[in-house]
């Protein structure tokens, strides 16, 4: 079996600032929406019970929900890479000016890792903010947050647009025009189903099927768990948690698929379990310094002979097993 070979991977000091330069770009566009942007202001109808439900607090907080999106999946990051054995051996070098450090192989493939999954997140909640602002969608409990002044608008209008809030916190008037899509849900579905499914990818083999099941089944249990909240709570309606359960899961899987990529990238020329060797050992020419045998195979008579040579297309050497001549007795191959 042959050695697998060790793959020096060199990172400078200025691509490390770009990555964390292009996190920044995407997230700097979710700041500017939360302090300066304005929720477009949708009207409402007088008779409209969808938005008639009282307020509630979280039953899963913001804090909570980005804390263990976020804690979690990096703790089992740190975990998997640090006991990972099945990537190839590499030798991290990160490059300052002239000077060349070298890092453990494990920090490497962290950074990596957590970076791509820090990445999607981000875009997860650029998306998610794009949609709040630009739809305005009211939540819920729109009514008993906003308790419109029945002086400022007739219900015999319709539509009613130009009304005023009587309630006095102003932040929480405006976070109620922030229906669609829910914030809770994306998120929590993009980072629970990428911590499922690395779990599943990337733990070790040795490890107990339902053991890996159980985590899984965890993470999937707490991001379905969020989304329902979302509704009982009255902070959202039904097809807002299921618009950010999708966003979610969609760019879950687009930005897993650049992580498997690089999964691939790491792999081993050859199985552990293979003792063959890999197919790239076959094809290779043997050494003058090795001998080097032809394969024998037996065939029935003469005539067989031409046709798998023939159609093999490669040197072979066979033996005539029913041909009791003197060539047979001699050993003579052909």
């Amino acid at each position: 079996m042959a050695p697998v070979p060790t793959e020096h991977v060199s990172r400078s000091i200025y691509r490390i600032v770009s990555d964390f330069t292009s996190i920044l770009i995407v997230a700097t566009p979710c700041l500017f929406l939360k302090f300066l942007a304005v929720p477009f202001h949708r009207g409402f109808f007088c008779d409209d019970e969808s938005i008639m439900y009282p307020y509630h607090e979280s039953t899963i907080s913001t804090t909570l929900v980005v804390a263990v999106g976020l804690i979690v999946p990096t703790f089992f990051m740190i975990v998997c890479e640090r006991f990972s054995t099945r990537q190839r051996k590499c030798e991290y070098i990160c490059v300052i000016g002239n000077k060349k450090k070298y890092v453990p192989p494990w920090i490497g493939r962290l950074y990596s890792t957590v970076g791509i999954f820090v990445f999607g997140a981000v875009v997860t909640k650029l998306l998610t903010d794009v949609a709040k602002y630009t739809v305005g969608r009211l939540r819920p409990h729109f009514i008993d947050v906003c308790r419109p002044d029945p002086a400022t608008y007739n219900c015999s209008q319709g539509y009613i647009i130009k009304f005023t809030c009587a309630g006095t916190d102003k932040e929480l008037i405006e976070d109620a025009r922030l229906s669609f899509l829910s914030g809770h849900s994306s998120f929590a579905m993009y980072s629970m189903l990428y911590l499922a499914i690395y779990i599943h990818v990337t733990f070790p083999r040795r490890m107990s099927s339902l053991v890996k099941g159980v985590f899984e089944v965890a993470a999937i249990i707490f991001g379905f768990y969020t989304c329902l909240t979302r509704i009982s709570d009255y902070k959202h309606h039904w097809s807002d948690v299921l618009a950010g359960g999708v966003l979610g899961v969609i760019v879950c899987l687009v930005v897993f698929s650049v992580f498997l990529s690089r999964i691939k990238s790491r792999q081993p020329t050859e199985s552990p379990n293979n003792t063959m060797g890999s197919y790239t050992d076959l094809l290779k020419k043997p050494d003058n310094s090795q001998n080097f045998e032809l394969p024998l195979y037996k065939v029935q008579d003469a005539q067989s002979i031409s046709q798998t040579s023939s159609s093999s297309g490669c040197e072979t050497a066979v033996t005539l097993d029913n041909h009791h001549d003197a060539h047979h007795h001699n050993g003579t191959t052909y």
